[in-house]
């Protein structure tokens, strides 16, 4: 293939298929800006929609229910996946979520919100069973912990306990309100079956 038929916006689109891009990716950030309208009617001939939140500093892509002419839904392969969380996983979501809300509120400042390894053990522990092995527990929220940092919800500033975690924008696109009490519904329905961490997943 000749290079001069490759778009100029080819790494856009390839990152964005690949998951969300953030502004702190400095040039792919800056050719998403310059090339987003061409990116948008890209995405759009095939079924899948690009956000955009500046302020945030966040591009990622959405694959909406998609009608012909006459309502029926097309039917098209599942291009951007869904991530199935453990309990805690989810639990720590909505508990970053809230504190997010929160912070949100009661500034306004555009800081992200940072907070230790302590404090997300602390304020996933009163939603958790009672253990005998709180080492055990603590282990938990840490898998926990690197799945988010993994699925770019959160990014680890240091290592270990001393690390501090920073809570990306891409929580807050993919928890908005509503599902965030949707999902604070159903942790509620598993913290009655007193349903451990392994037990119970949830999609985001």
């Amino acid at each position: 293939m000749k290079g001069g038929r490759v778009l100029p916006y080819a790494s856009v689109i390839l990152r964005l298929l690949q998951g969300a891009v953030f502004s702190d990716d400095h040039d792919i950030w800056s050719d998403l800006l310059q090339h987003q309208p061409k990116i948008e009617a890209y995405f759009e001939q095939i079924g899948l929609e690009l956000r955009v939140d500046e302020n945030s500093g966040l591009a990622y892509l959405l694959q909406p229910e998609i009608e012909d002419d006459e309502g029926r839904s097309l039917r098209l392969p599942r291009l951007t996946r869904r991530d199935r969380l453990s309990y805690i996983a989810t639990l720590l979501c909505v508990v970053l979520r809230d504190r997010l809300l929160c912070s949100e509120r009661d500034s306004f400042m555009l800081e992200p919100l940072l907070c230790s390894y302590q404090q997300l053990v602390d304020w996933c522990k009163p939603y958790l069973p009672e253990r005998h092995d709180e080492r055990k527990t603590e282990q938990q929220i840490e898998k926990a912990i690197e799945r988010l940092i993994e699925l770019n919800f959160l990014r680890a500033h240091g290592q270990g306990q001393d690390a501090m975690y920073e809570v990306r924008p891409l929580l807050k696109a993919k928890l908005d309100v509503e599902t965030l009490e949707q999902l604070k519904e159903r942790l509620r329905q598993y913290g009655k079956q007193r349903v451990d961490g392994a037990d119970a997943a949830e999609e985001l």
